[in-house]
């Protein structure tokens, strides 16, 4: 069982649907090129929680599943993830930061990222999708959302040439929601295809 202040070595790739840090402190971190996560085979998302620090991993999920369906979801702590890569639709779910961390979903009409609940700031990030990069989504009645982009790219890898609602850099969608905020800050943005 780990204690505050572990350090979680990371070689290759382990498949996981939960981890918990049981309200401790640690640090899951690669400590090879090819550290990876992978949570492609589960049907639901994986439950983290507890303080969290990802360093240097590839973080692989389901990239054609619904977004509450997929990611790491916080349940109760911070996240942190530092310089990590993410394959497929990456939701943060609860209050989490991302410094220099790169998105990427290649399925068409999917975004790369999705954010659904707490407080979460994205630093020097890049969101590439086929034609969609970030969505934010606030439908807990209870809960205002606060999302903060610092000096991230937002990318489509196939420009699409209509005049489309669905091809946003940064969607927010608060349809469901109306009683509460929804905080949605963009600062420096770089926007390609899009």
């Amino acid at each position: 069982s780990a204690q505050d202040g572990d350090v979680i070595p990371v070689k290759g790739t382990i498949a996981t649907t939960e981890l918990k840090a049981n309200g401790k402190s640690i640090i899951i971190q690669g400590m090879s090129d090819d550290a990876t996560i992978d949570i492609t085979s589960d049907d639901k998302y994986s439950d983290c929680g507890g303080n969290i620090t990802f360093k240097n991993l590839t973080i692989k999920m389901a990239s054609d599943r619904n977004h509450y369906d997929v990611g790491l979801h916080n349940q109760g702590g911070t996240h942190v993830y530092d310089d990590c890569k993410f394959e497929g639709i990456a939701t943060a779910w609860g209050d989490c930061t991302y410094n220099n961390c790169e998105f990427t979903n290649e399925t068409s009409g999917k975004y790369a990222a999705w954010v659904y609940d707490g407080t979460v700031v994205y630093n020097n990030c890049t969101f590439t999708g086929v034609n969609r990069a970030a969505k934010v989504f606030n439908e807990n009645a209870n809960s205002n959302l606060n999302v903060t982009y610092n000096n991230c790219t937002f990318k489509a890898t196939t420009p699409d040439s209509r005049a489309s609602s669905n091809k946003a850099a940064v969607e927010v969608d608060v349809t469901n929601n109306t009683n509460v905020a929804t905080i949605v800050t963009i600062n420096n943005p770089t926007i390609e295809n899009m």
